[in-house]
Parts: structure tokens; C-alpha cells; sequence
């Protein structure tokens, strides 16, 4: 089929996600559908939101919108994407910061949150990063998700989750536990709320992104072909299908990347 020829690329599957030639410096969200939702910046430019998808490209999304309960708003950032076209989103106007889900006909409905909204392909909102809220009552995730023990290594990592689909597949980075992961973790939350949710500005080359499935986490990088040019640093989100979005290096050049389950296997 056209997907298959598409998936199977020599990479290993690696799709390079380029924005007019400039790289975004942040893929935040991936719905089923396999559209990208991010943030890019360009030659000291204001940064834009779009959604980008392989046969159609680029999509920007307009920078002011409509407020439910009447007045406009500028976007601030963006931070998930839904199968039915809805957005998680902050925005700003004369009152102050607000988050909401910014729905495909340009209207914004408020959540009651001080928490950056993530939201699952299937709809279900992520707060906290392991409060999940869905058809009106929230479950709060397993703690299992916080650290984890290499069985080769014998080394312990601190694991940072940074996105979650609706069958409890979690991806994330796994951080070693000898780096002062809550210093780094303040300095994450003490950034412009444009740049939370971000990678930090150093990521520990001991450690790795992962994908948790099936309470099993695997190492994006040994996932990819031997030889491959990539090395996978921060994955931004996954989808019911275990696509996963993020950035790396491929070669010494940075790039966004679509990594493609094959098979059945995260490839």
C-alpha cells in the first residue's frame, strides 16, 4: 500500500520533518492520523504554531482566536493534538495567561488548570504530566513510571515522561540517577512558559529516550537499524498507532523526527 512504501524508508523508517528549510525547534504532539503539531522559529521571527502532515505539508495556525466566553487571545504555545483536530493551547490577552482546547473552528474552551494541557489522540487530558482526565473523572498514573533499573547495565535512571496515548503507552527521557535531576528538573520549571515541557538546554549523553509499553521500556536508539545516522535525544509525543515525534541529530545536523512502528514493533 502507499503507507507501507512509505514506512519503509532506507533510514530505517526516520522521517525527517523540515519547515520551510529552517528545523523547528519544537515537535510537541502527533495524532493518529500522523499530523504534527509544533512550534517554529526562523531569523528572529515571532515563533508560529503549525500542523504538518507527509502529503500535504505545512499548515500554520492563525496567532489570534476566538475566546468562548466572548473577547480574543493571542496563542502562546501549543501542546497536543487530537484525532478530531483539537489543540491544547495557552493563550494570552488584557486579563492574563489561560489554557484551553483550541477546536478546529478557531473557538478556545477554558480548562480550569494551572497545568500545561496535554491531550491524548483519543481526547483524554493529561495534567501534571500523570493526572489523567477523561469522560469527567480523572486517574492518576502509576508511580511505576518514575524510575526504572537497567537489567544490562545495572545502572538506575530517573525517568521524565513527556507524553502518553490512550493505551497507557508513555514515552519520555530516562535521566541517569547520578545528575542532579531535581536541580534540573527546577531549572525546567523555572523557563518562560513558551519553553516548558522543552527539553533541557544539556541532555546527559548517558542518558536515553524511551518508550514504555506494556510496563517494558525500550531505548528509542537501539530501536533504529545499526548504523543508522540518527541518534534520537528528547521524544516529544506518541499516538495509538506508537508513532513517535521529536528531535535529534541526524549526522551532526539537528532535525525533527517521525519514527515509524514496523510490523507491529517500534522500528
Amino acid at each position: 500500500t502507499e503507507r507501507e512504501e512509505a514506512v519503509r524508508l532506507p533510514d530505517g523508517a526516520m522521517v525527517p520533518i523540515r519547515i520551510d528549510s529552517a528545523v523547528p525547534y519544537d515537535l510537541v504532539s502527533m495524532n493518529d492520523a500522523g499530523q504534527v503539531l509544533g512550534r517554529t522559529s526562523t531569523g528572529g521571527e515571532e515563533e508560529k504554531a503549525f500542523i504538518w502532515n507527509r502529503s500535504e505539508g505545512v499548515r500554520f495556525i492563525p496567532e489570534e482566536v476566538q475566546l468562548e466566553q466572548g473577547g480574543t487571545a493571542k496563542i502562546v504555545s501549543v501542546h497536543s493534538l487530537t484525532n478530531d483536530g483539537k489543540i491544547g493551547v495557552t493563550v494570552r490577552n488584557e486579563t492574563g495567561h489561560h489554557r484551553g482546547i483550541l477546536n478546529p473552528d478557531g473557538w478556545v474552551l477554558p480548562i480550569s488548570s494551572r497545568s500545561t494541557p496535554r491531550l491524548t489522540p483519543g481526547g483524554a487530558l493529561l495534567l501534571r504530566r500523570n493526572l489523567l482526565w477523561s469522560d469527567g473523572r480523572s486517574e492518576e498514573l502509576p508511580r511505576g513510571i518514575t524510575r526504572y533499573r537497567t537489567p544490562t547495565q545495572g545502572a538506575e535512571f530517573v525517568i521524565y515522561p513527556t507524553g502518553l496515548n490512550d493505551e497507557g503507552c508513555v514515552i519520555g527521557f530516562a535521566f541517569p540517577s547520578d545528575i542532579d535531576y531535581r536541580r534540573m528538573r527546577g531549572r525546567m520549571r523555572e523557563r518562560p512558559e513558551t519553553t516548558r515541557g522543552d527539553p533541557p538546554p544539556e541532555l546527559p549523553e548517558t542518558g536515553f529516550p524511551f518508550l514504555r509499553l506494556d510496563n517494558v521500556y525500550l531505548n528509542l536508539n537501539l530501536c533504529i537499524p545499526p548504523g543508522s545516522p540518527w541518534n534520537l535525544r528528547w521524544p516529544s509525543d506518541v499516538n495509538n498507532q506508537e508513532q513517535v515525534i521529536g528531535y535529534g541529530l541526524k549526522g551532526d545536523a539537528p532535525s525533527g523526527f517521525l519514527l515509524e512502528p514496523i510490523e507491529g514493533e517500534i522500528g
